[in-house]
């Protein structure tokens, strides 16, 4: 399963709105092939393992980290060429939690004679997709938020200059995260100071999405972003755009989404994730300022934090990593799970997820 679990993870960042699938076929103590779903549209992965083995298959076992489908989409039924392929034992790490499926591709395999075994590595089955099991259980992408910090939470200095606040370890890291979501996050304030590319360097990888919050399209047509060959890969949610702006980016490839206004005049957070899932985009990496960090976690939308702790300290005048209203009592601040902690050069990364109420 670990096989399969690691043939799954070679298309991270390109199967969206489709999970991450590996599968190994086995007989007699021996792999036979392996294969994983390259990307939305093409074979998923049972197809491509079952593919090179001609007449090999019958009598085999089969094992994959999410129960096979049973529901036609833009690709036939994987649990029904399983069955046609002769496969006698079926190894799942966890059932599918999309309504079409949900044990009805179990049920197909064992109406079919074949010995189906569930739950095996379940929790890195689960882990492997936590974007496609929080899109589903949550109707939401997933979102992770990322922020270098001085010791004492700030992201800048007063007048704004943070570069570079990390080292070139963690920007490295940073960038890989960029490749393994599907898309990147920033408000238009980021994109005023700093005006970034917001694509992948320093490692190897596609491009991910390049989304802007700007409530009335005030970032200056000249950025980076809005240029060429940047332009057709980046979105900007507004909430009342300039139009002579809005059709100066559509102009250029730019696509501008208009949704409503929260308390503070912003993008309603709720609204642009809605607008991202439909678009396809289950993984969303946010790198904003403390704005943007803020919004995200006073709604509770935010499912796992990476703080890169810098050695630095800037002072009370510095730019604040999360800028949202103080509780008045600990009991109501936000809290935080410890998951991981990483040493990235003289950086310290720390992996967290807030703990939110059920309710929420």
């Amino acid at each position: 399963m670990q096989i399969a679990l690691d043939e799954a993870n070679r298309a991270r960042g390109l199967t969206s709105p489709n999970p991450l699938v590996g599968a190994v076929i086995v007989k007699d103590g021996q792999i036979l092939s392996k294969g994983y779903h390259h990307r939305a549209g093409l074979p998923h992965a049972e197809v491509e393992a079952l593919a090179p083995l001609g007449g090999k298959a019958p009598g085999a076992t089969m094992y994959v980290n999410l129960e096979p489908c049973s529901h036609t989409g833009r690709t036939p039924p994987c649990s029904a060429a399983v069955i046609k392929a002769g496969i006698k034992r079926v190894v799942i790490g966890v059932q599918d939690p999309d309504p079409r499926v949900n044990g009805n591709g179990i049920r197909l395999l064992e109406e079919a004679g074949i010995e189906v075994t569930t739950g095996v590595l379940e929790q890195a089955s689960i882990a492997l997709n936590a974007a496609f099991f929080t899109a589903i259980q949550k109707r939401r992408p997933r979102v992770s938020l990322k922020v270098a910090t001085s010791l004492d939470a700030q992201i800048a200095t007063h007048t704004g200059d943070a570069k570079w606040l990390s080292g070139e370890p963690a920007r490295k890291w940073a960038h890989q995260m960029r490749v393994e979501h599907d898309a990147i996050l920033v408000g238009a304030g980021t994109v005023i100071a700093d005006d970034p590319s917001l694509n992948v360097r320093h490692v190897e990888g596609r491009d991910p999405l390049r989304v802007v919050l700007d409530s009335t399209l005030r970032t200056p047509l000249t950025a980076k972003l809005y240029t060429a060959p940047l332009a057709e890969g980046t979105i900007v949610i507004c909430t009342r755009p300039d139009q002579d702006k809005h059709s100066a980016l559509l102009e250029r490839g730019v696509k501008v989404f208009q949704v409503a206004e929260d308390e503070s005049g912003r993008p309603d957070i709720t609204e642009v994730l809605s607008v991202l899932k439909e678009l396809g985009y289950l993984d969303i990496f946010v790198e904003g300022g403390g704005e943007i960090h803020g919004a995200f976690l006073q709604k509770q939308l935010v499912d796992r934090l990476y703080v890169v702790v810098t050695p630095w300290l800037i002072g009370e005048d510095g730019i604040s990593a999360f800028r949202f209203p103080s509780p008045n009592k600990l009991s109501e601040a936000i809290r935080l799970t410890p998951i991981a902690h990483t040493q990235l050069g003289d950086d310290l990364m720390l992996t967290m997820e807030p703990h939110w109420e059920p309710s929420s």
